[in-house]
């Protein structure tokens, strides 16, 4: 199991996770960020959503929201 697959599993499992992992695996699986100040804006497709890097990890809703983008885009 790759690195990326654990990261994977870490988001299915609703556990904190560091932004930067978040946002090194969203671009590996082909999401374009568009950063605006603090706010990273993350598009693939019609799949949509915005997170906050404030800080090292990110608060759980925010990882609620890219669990379910990734099971939209078939992670």
């Amino acid at each position: 199991m790759t690195q990326r697959d654990k990261l994977i599993q870490k988001l299915k499992a609703l556990q904190f996770v560091a932004f930067q992992d978040i946002h090194n695996l969203l671009i590996h699986l082909g999401f374009t960020c568009r950063i605006r100040g603090s706010h990273h804006n993350y598009i693939k497709g019609d799949i949509r959503f915005t997170l906050p890097a404030h800080g090292k990890d990110l608060k759980k809703v925010y990882i609620v929201t890219v669990a379910e983008a990734l099971k939209k885009d078939g992670h």
